[in-house]
């Protein structure tokens, strides 16, 4: 009996210039917005890759695995989060990427609760 290609591929799928691109939740640092594109930054890649969806594609189809929309322009993966600025309401990653934090965020992020 055949199984699933899904079973065998990492879980994030995601579209760029070359073709299709798989990444486990792990890899993935943030997504910035460009325009209609994004660009993922990875933890083995400090170059930024080009990817052929949208922040509100990726936040529909991949947000319940611990990416987060921080902010307009910004998804991050919690899991990579180094520190938390409530007065600059910004994040620093672990890869010292400092990601600017909406004022709604900062509200979840002081309760201990993310929605």
């Amino acid at each position: 009996m055949a199984q699933p290609l899904s079973k065998f591929l990492k879980p994030v799928m995601l579209k760029t210039a070359e073709g299709f691109s798989y990444y486990d939740y792990e890899e993935i640092v943030l997504f910035e917005a460009s325009g209609n594109y994004s660009f993922l930054f990875t933890t083995d890649n400090q170059q930024h890759i080009r990817v052929l969806h949208n922040l509100g594609y990726i936040e529909k189809r991949y947000s319940k695995n611990g990416l987060f929309r921080c902010h307009k322009k910004y998804i991050i993966n919690l899991k990579h989060i180094n520190k938390f600025f409530v007065k600059t309401k910004s994040i620093l990653m672990k890869n010292n990427i400092m990601i600017p934090v909406s004022e709604k965020c900062v509200t979840y992020f002081k309760s201990g609760e993310i929605k």
